[in-house]
């Protein structure tokens, strides 16, 4: 049976599956049209990325949704908990493809701040170190696949224990990576000293990611496939890790997952569509079979309207 690309979400569907999705919302007349007029026929290279979660898994996730911050007084979701909730903790700051920097507006901004003010982290410092690690994964010129940690010789920042890189898990989705200029889905683990670590010992590390900007894409479906290569790289760098650790490395339990790509970035594309990218992206991870389901840390998604819970809630209701 034909499947189609809906560009509302990157997603592929039969005409039967978008006519139950949407039968709420449009006529049959209306779904017709628009199967016919803006859904692409699926590319064959796109297949194995676009697929569906395998929901017959669902109870191998562990997600979590952050209440709305206002409720306690505040504008926004914490990027650390000041106050230790009994798990080993890191949070995912959106960064920059330019130099693989921490600071300057949005939440990357707020990362070097917080970092700087409440563990005495050098923001500056964390760029060439980035970079270097960067280096490291596509020494060569061929990017390592898989979680890369960052070798002895290289200088990492004084509050650092760790570093790792992680470009994909095939050698194709490294490549992709490393070949584009946007790195939209790359991942870099900075695992925090023990005395670096902000507020208290459980807040561990930040997951460092970069997202596509749709202003660089070619279009919509493209931006979306790399907004899930977010979520699905984040999760999978950080099981990855919890499998290869020492016994004296902290685990990463769970996982502050932010509307990556979402506000300016995503330009016109609504941040439903980025929410659900994302959330696709943790199931593709989540859900696979190659998982060990002990070390999959759980993924907390920030408050952002309670746009990722309605996804969430959406694609397991869709699929």
């Amino acid at each position: 049976m034909e499947r189609r690309v809906d560009p509302a979400d990157g997603g592929s569907y039969t005409f039967q599956d978008l006519s139950r999705y949407y039968a709420k919302q449009y006529s049959k007349q209306e779904i017709q049209h628009y199967w016919n007029s803006q859904c692409k026929p699926l590319a064959p290279n796109t297949a194995a990325v676009l697929q569906d979660p395998d929901l017959e898994r669902l109870a191998q996730a562990k997600v979590c949704f952050c209440p709305d911050p206002k409720t306690s007084g505040a504008a926004f979701t914490p990027i650390f908990e000041s106050s230790s909730g009994g798990k080993n903790f890191a949070s995912v700051n959106a960064g920059n493809p330019k130099k693989l920097k921490v600071g300057g507006g949005t939440i990357n901004g707020q990362f070097a701040q917080e970092l700087r003010r409440v563990a005495g982290h050098d923001p500056d410092s964390y760029s060439p170190a980035h970079e270097a690690l960067l280096r490291v994964a596509v020494q060569a010129g061929t990017a390592r696949h898989g979680l890369v940690q960052a070798p002895a010789s290289l200088r990492l920042p004084p509050c650092l224990e760790a570093a790792f890189i992680y470009l994909g898990r095939t050698p194709p989705e490294a490549e992709q990576i490393a070949g584009d200029s946007g790195r939209g889905g790359l991942v870099i683990l900075d695992i925090f000293e023990t005395k670096s670590r902000p507020y208290h010992d459980q807040n561990v590390a930040m997951v460092y990611t970069v997202g596509p900007q749709r202003g660089f894409e070619p279009d919509d479906a493209t931006f979306l496939s790399k907004v899930r290569l977010v979520g699905r790289n984040v999760a999978a760098a950080c099981h990855d890790y919890n499998v290869q650790r020492s016994s004296q490395a902290p685990a990463i339990d769970q996982v502050r997952l932010c509307l990556v790509s979402g506000g300016k970035f995503a330009e016109r594309v609504p941040k439903e569509h980025v929410a659900r990218q994302l959330v696709l992206g943790v199931m593709d991870v989540q859900l696979a079979e190659w998982i060990r389901p002990e070390a999959m840390p759980e993924i907390e998604f920030a408050y952002d309207g309670d746009v990722f819970r309605k996804e969430w809630d959406a694609v397991v209701e869709r699929t």
